[in-house]
């Protein structure tokens, strides 16, 4: 499991996917929308390489990835996304507590 580091508003050390998509605001006030942006880039900005994001994703961002997921009810992703990483339904996983 891979661990984050919050810059701001306070740091922080250690934290893992959950502990940061945990910290996300929410639910949505009644009557309004709450929408949040996930993505990675390059250093230069690019969002893929050879038109693939695996090339420049790790480990982290795809633990960062499903743990947001698990706190949506809904995901957008651009119709180019699909074609190219080739996604599949987003299934909501059982939590045992």
């Amino acid at each position: 499991m891979e661990t984050f580091r919050r810059l701001l508003p306070t740091p922080a050390e250690g934290l893992t996917a959950e502990d940061v998509a945990a910290e996300l605001p929410g639910p949505a006030p009644a009557g309004r929308p709450f929408v949040f942006l996930n993505m990675i880039a390059t250093a230069d900005g690019r969002a893929t390489v050879d038109g693939r994001t695996a090339p420049i994703a790790n480990r982290a961002d795809y633990e960062l990835f499903h743990a947001l997921r698990a706190r949506t009810d809904a995901v957008m992703v651009g119709a180019e996304t699909i074609r190219v990483e080739g996604y599949g339904p987003m299934e909501r996983l059982a939590v045992v507590v």
